[in-house]
């Protein structure tokens, strides 16, 4: 669908979609959205959709096109993704904070984890309801694989009610309950409410153990 869109030249700055799922985007040298940015775009009755830039193609003539989905039409409940609509132009910008917290919001991504790379003030979410999921969690030694599961492990101790068991035979989260001398007051409220539950057999929320002493109890 994505290579469909890119076959055919789009005017730099603006974009187009042929089937309402798939958008190709036109850019010039000087301004360049990179895979996995999201950007709005703007069609002529001003409805605003957000969607995500997904692959780069540099066409004969030396112009730079992108390719990549539609997300949805932004109104005033968040984010449409049924509002899915063929459009034949429209100008294109970045997604800003705002909208990709109604984003967010619409899509239930309540875990905060880091960042984007598009832009340090645009917050990377997960979805909770997701986790129930297989997930592949990859990238070179020493990249901070580890360190970003200890964050996506807080914040589901913090703000979900899932259970958790960690298979942890390097010891990486043995202190995952222990709070920092400089930790806001919610996150004390909610330790000393029992959030994190017990350790060891008797958690009743968290397991953490490596694999010889789990396969032994």
């Amino acid at each position: 669908m994505v290579n469909s869109v890119q076959e055919s030249r789009v005017p730099s700055g603006t974009a187009t979609s042929p089937d309402g799922w798939t958008f190709g985007l036109g850019m010039s040298p000087h301004r360049v959205f990179p895979i996995g940015s999201l950007v709005s775009l703007t069609d002529d009755e001003d409805v605003v959709r957000l969607a995500q830039v997904e692959t780069h193609q540099l066409l004969p003539d030396g112009q730079m096109q992108a390719a990549g989905r539609m997300l949805g039409a932004l109104g005033r409940d968040g984010l449409d993704d049924s509002a899915m609509e063929v459009f034949g132009s429209a100008t294109v910008a970045e997604a800003d904070p705002k909208m990709i917290d109604r984003l967010n919001s619409g899509a239930g991504a309540t875990l905060e984890i880091g960042s984007m790379a598009a832009g340090p003030d645009l917050p990377a979410q997960l979805m909770p309801r997701r986790l129930n999921r297989h997930t592949f969690w990859c990238g070179q030694s020493g990249s901070g694989k580890t360190y970003a599961l200890g964050v996506l492990l807080e914040e589901v101790l913090l703000h979900t009610e899932l259970p958790l068991i960690i298979f942890d035979p390097n010891g990486d989260f043995v202190r995952l309950a222990d709070l920092r001398e400089d930790a806001p007051p919610s996150a004390r409220t909610n330790c000393d409410s029992g959030i994190f539950g017990f350790f060891g057999r008797e958690a009743n929320r968290v397991m953490i153990s490596g694999f010889g002493s789990l396969v032994s109890s």
